[in-house]
């Protein structure tokens, strides 16, 4: 398993969420899949728009259209994934 897909199933399984961004060549072609942390990757208001927020005043935005999220679903809302560990921390804590 190489080291960017275990940082992807990382990253789904205790946030929820996975991102991948498209590297292309000159042709416009993918060249190849790059793991962008999901602690520090945001969705934008507009579809198909990613950020890079790594620290609060220091953020940069991906090209457009060029950032995948896999996402676990969550009926309350559609932005972020939902852990599937979260609700079972309300059973442990009533413990």
């Amino acid at each position: 398993m190489t080291e960017g897909f275990a940082g992807m199933v990382q990253d789904y399984l205790v946030m929820g969420n996975a991102y991948v961004q498209e590297v292309r060549n000159r042709l416009s072609g993918v060249m190849r899949l790059d793991h962008c942390l999901a602690k520090y990757t945001r969705r934008g208001v507009v579809p198909g728009r990613f950020w890079w927020v790594p620290g609060y005043r220091n953020q940069s935005e991906f090209a457009p259209d060029t950032v995948h999220q896999l996402l676990a679903s969550d009926i309350n809302q559609e932005i972020y994934g939902l852990p599937e560990y979260l609700p079972a921390l309300q059973s442990a804590l009533q413990r």
